[in-house]
């Protein structure tokens, strides 16, 4: 099946990619025109330096590589609802001084007018094929590109995704500082109510060795258990402020009845 539609280098758009690929500038592709052929649907030749019947024209919204590995770019032209009235079935891209350099043939469609009752916001695109994408200098400024609205869904969707991963971080971050910091609280707070030196007695038959495994506990007998230093070692003072080291003696509080 022979292609219908086609978007193809003018003779003077050939040259000037030649040109900017041998002096490393990057050839300028600006503007966009569309027509509507005459009437009939016209096949894109080389020779063209214009369009048939030029009805519009306008700068190009983007011009982006479409296809790296093929050195495909993709030229977009948006047409307001304001702009109709006519057919489009040709299409042209131009540089700044107004040099035709690709032209391209499009199934062709009616843009009315608004006082004709009905209104269209258009996208034209062009997908041309070049000898290096490197050579065409491309428009993809977000300061001056028009979103389309599937652009600007899409848009959203992704900003939504990571608002919630954010919130959902946060929510979990938030969690587990809440949960730490109540934790450290019931810390210092058991620390300031058992220094060591605090004496517990258990009827029951309870290791606090166990029950409190970040603090150091030894059984002294008659169901008393004694919190001492981690050395296993514990001061008590006598009058006159001597100092005595004892070591530490007796038998863990699991012999408690």
């Amino acid at each position: 099946m022979s292609k219908k539609f086609s978007a193809i280098l003018t003779a003077q758009g050939a040259e000037r990619l030649a040109a900017a690929a041998v002096k490393g500038i990057p050839l300028g592709i600006t503007h966009m025109a569309v027509g509507d052929g005459g009437g009939v649907l016209p096949v894109p030749s080389p020779d063209q330096t214009a369009l048939i019947n030029e009805q519009y024209r306008a700068p190009l919204n983007r011009l982006v590589i479409a296809d790296q590995a093929a050195n495909v770019i993709r030229a977009e032209m948006i047409m307001p609802s304001q702009a109709g009235g006519f057919w489009i079935r040709e299409a042209a891209l131009f540089d700044e001084t107004g040099i035709c350099l690709a032209v391209a043939n499009l199934p062709e469609s009616y843009k009315p007018l608004l006082a004709e009752g009905s209104g269209r916001f258009q996208v034209i695109n062009i997908w041309l094929m070049v000898s290096q994408t490197a050579d065409v200098q491309m428009i993809a400024d977000p300061s001056v590109i028009l979103a389309t609205v599937e652009e600007v869904r899409r848009a959203g969707n992704n900003a939504k995704d990571y608002a919630d991963d954010i919130v959902s971080t946060l929510e979990n971050e938030t969690r587990e500082a809440i949960t730490s910091a109540v934790s450290t609280a019931i810390r210092e707070f058991w620390e300031a109510e058992n220094p060591v030196g605090t004496v517990r007695f258990y009827s029951q038959h309870v290791d606090p060795n166990e029950r409190y495994p970040w603090s150091t506990w030894t059984y002294t007998g008659e169901n008393r258990t004694l919190r001492v230093a981690k050395s296993g070692r514990f001061e008590r003072r006598r009058h006159r402020r001597q100092r005595y080291g004892h070591p530490a003696a007796g038998e863990s509080s699991r012999r408690a009845g």
